[in-house]
């Protein structure tokens, strides 16, 4: 059975599959830090990540402001720079 974790959430915000990515791999590199391992879960979720990400973090930000200034809603903005 998967072990649960007991989290409090901060902060609620769309992210690009880059951001994602750069953010669970912080994650994941801690976890290593600790344990020997981490859960399936988690390597599965990093892998699609890593494959579907078609820009680095850095440019999807970039272009995450600059379609800002057209007054796209965030989660059209997300959805047009994961295409």
């Amino acid at each position: 059975m998967a072990e649960e974790l007991d989290v409090e959430i901060i902060e609620e915000k769309h992210l690009t599959n880059a951001e994602a990515y750069e953010l669970l791999k912080k994650v994941v590199d801690k976890i290593m830090e600790k344990e020997a391992s981490i859960p399936m879960l988690l390597s599965k979720t990093l892998d699609y990540l890593k494959k579907f990400s078609k820009v680095d973090p850095e440019t999807a930000r970039k272009l995450r402001e600059k379609l800002r200034e057209y007054w796209l809603k965030e989660e059209n903005i997300i959805m047009k720079l994961m295409r």
